[in-house]
């Protein structure tokens, strides 16, 4: 009677460990459960971010890509003193963005002596395109030149480079 009576308390013992192990590996599986979905959660919004940080890269490489396709304020100088003739000199050369991010604009004021002719020595440029004066042309008494003020705008390329995430 004994040996049964041990043979049952070991049976009963061996099911209470196995229920007790039981017991303690659910509670472990629940709390990484919850471990998981706060760590879910946070790689979601991680991922998140990433993903507008990799947005502003792209909108922020193609600024720069549409910024370096137009001509700089070195070029327009540049461009500016090898078309001028001699009997021209200006007083002010102006650089301006379009407002919509797309293009620029130069105005240019001083004196020639052919001051009309600029608008097309300007519109024959590589650069410079829509060349038109942009107030009357009055004779500067004390120069001996005619004083001009004119706009042009810088030729934007035909189409935008494609950019690689």
């Amino acid at each position: 009677m004994a040996i049964i009576a041990l043979c049952c308390l070991a049976a009963v013992l061996g099911l209470a460990l196995g229920g007790l192990t039981y017991v303690r590996q659910q509670a472990a599986l629940d709390q990484l459960d919850a471990e998981i979905a706060v760590a879910r959660r946070s790689a979601e919004r991680v991922r998140g971010a990433m993903d507008q940080l990799r947005e502003r890269r792209t909108a922020l490489s193609r600024l720069r890509l549409q910024k370096s396709e137009l001509p700089g304020l070195i070029d327009v100088w540049n461009e500016t003193t090898r078309i001028i003739p001699r009997h021209s000199w200006l007083t002010e050369l102006r650089l301006a963005e379009a407002a919509n991010g797309r293009g620029a604009s130069v105005t240019m004021t001083g004196f020639s002596a052919a001051a009309p002719s600029l608008v097309n020595i300007l519109d024959e440029s590589r650069i410079f395109v829509d060349a038109a004066l942009t107030s009357p042309v009055a004779m500067d008494p004390i120069e001996g030149r005619e004083r001009f003020s004119l706009q042009a705008r810088l030729r934007v390329p035909d189409g935008p480079k494609e950019i690689k995430p």
